[in-house]
């Protein structure tokens, strides 16, 4: 659950921040047209599907195939979240939807890359692995509840 909430959370901050770059864009540019504003979009879309990527990855890496469907419902999650924006202020654009549809398909595609690579796998067990030692170093140094 934590999982499809993290997914969820990072893709919806990333839209936000694409809007905002596409309107502070238009903005600032006086006279822009819909040149600027298609440019806006191409590049909000290819950064939100790098995100989506690499949020995948991160998840298939430290859950495996949970990471996978976490992946998944977490983008379509954010998905149906900003869906339900677009209905309440009645924007119908193909343009805002797209880094969308892009983000489902890349973040399963970052989570199965993340599952299927060994090496990354072995590389995530060892860091945890480590974390975990350093933990018991830290609880064998500390004094006793009873004692001041």
């Amino acid at each position: 659950m934590r999982g499809i909430l993290q997914v969820a959370l990072a893709l919806l901050i990333a839209a936000s921040f694409g809007g905002w770059v596409v309107t502070l864009g238009v903005l600032v540019r006086p006279g822009s047209d819909m040149r600027v504003i298609h440019g806006a979009f191409l590049v909000i879309t290819a950064l939100y599907g790098l995100l989506a990527l690499a949020i995948g990855n991160t998840l298939g890496r430290r859950q495996g195939m949970r990471g996978v469907a976490a992946a998944a419902l977490g983008s379509l999650l954010a998905w149906g979240v900003l869906e339900l924006f677009y209905s309440l202020w009645k924007i119908g654009s193909p343009q805002m939807r797209a880094p969308l549809v892009l983000g489902v398909a890349l973040s399963v595609a970052g989570a199965a890359i993340g599952v299927s690579r060994a090496a990354d796998r072995e590389a995530v067990r060892l860091e945890l692995e480590q974390e975990l030692g350093e933990l018991a170093d830290d609880e064998d140094e500390r004094p006793p509840a009873d004692q001041p």
